[in-house]
């Protein structure tokens, strides 16, 4: 988030200044068309942090108790046996991972969605005018669509944690900070200020798929059928929820075009719309991990 903030301070004029700079004598158009996408971008980042922090991270912090109390005990050589301890620690690692999709994949999809009107409603007064709620919007949308991935990733951390592991996710997150900046000085010349959100989006994604891989060193099927049947089951139900609530937009027309009551009015029909879809489908065809959330225990 600090290197977005920074990389869009930078690469934008000054108040009032040249919309250009010099580079090695060539003339070069700053990417970002002015410094209110320093706002936009702490707009949208206060709108995405919101699922992550009340479920993502709360997840991952309810499950850490029981990932240290089954957490495998190395030998003295480093290694980590495979045990009835490993096979707990692996169920309820399996357990979390499966928690994070079930929560944050209609959570991302969910958030691209209605990003226009929950922008309006949340921020359109004063001067924060239409314009201004489409630039957020499109902010969001890049980084909403990887909540599923923030919350995996804290979820794997604890896992790392667990078995006293602190270097292992230190490592692969220092590389991802580097890996953001480069694509941070790619993507911002061709989508502007959404482009650095692209970039953590992305960067979040392949952080979690590499913390999924570092894993293989203390359980040895982390993601196996059951997971990736509780996936599949999940990317299903949320492509359904989107149908809908796309449809739902459709028929109230362009969100822009709404004044502010009539976008909250579609915005609560698509909250309770998208709630009624998932969850109903979720237990009609009795997904496990609604027992696991009842049950405040996975």
């Amino acid at each position: 988030a600090m290197i977005d903030m920074l990389i869009a301070f930078g690469l934008a004029p000054a108040e009032k200044g040249p919309p250009s700079f010099e580079l090695l004598g060539r003339t070069i158009l700053y990417p970002i068309t002015d410094r209110g996408a320093v706002a936009a971008l702490a707009y949208a980042q206060r709108l995405y942090q919101f699922p992550l922090g009340v479920f993502g991270i709360a997840i991952a912090t309810a499950i850490f108790p029981a990932l240290a109390r089954a957490a495998p005990t190395a030998n003295a050589n480093g290694t980590i046996p495979l045990s009835r301890d490993s096979h707990s620690f692996r169920a309820i690692l399996q357990h979390g991972l499966q928690l994070t999709v079930f929560i944050g994949l209609p959570a991302s999809v969910g958030l691209m969605i209605v990003r226009l009107p929950l922008t309006r409603i949340i921020f359109e007064y004063g001067e924060f005018d239409m314009e201004s709620s489409k630039r957020v919007g499109a902010i969001l949308a890049a980084y909403a669509s990887a909540v599923w991935a923030y919350s995996m990733t804290h979820v794997i951390t604890r896992a790392f944690y667990a078995v006293k592991d602190t270097m292992t996710p230190l490592k692969i997150s220092m590389m991802m900070v580097m890996f953001n900046l480069a694509l941070n000085l790619v993507l911002v010349w061709f989508l502007q200020e959404a482009g650095l959100a692209w970039s953590t989006a992305i960067s979040a994604a392949v952080q979690a798929i590499l913390l999924l891989w570092a894993t293989r060193r203390y359980v040895d099927e982390t993601v196996n059928r059951q997971v990736w049947l509780g996936w599949t089951v999940t990317a299903f139900l949320t492509a359904v929820m989107a149908m809908v609530l796309l449809t739902i937009m459709w028929l109230f027309d362009d969100a822009a075009t709404l004044t502010r009551n009539q976008a909250a009015v579609m915005l609560a029909a698509l909250v309770v719309a998208g709630s009624v879809v998932y969850l109903g489908g979720a237990k009609i065809l009795r997904c496990p991990e609604l027992n696991w959330l009842r049950n405040r225990s996975v």
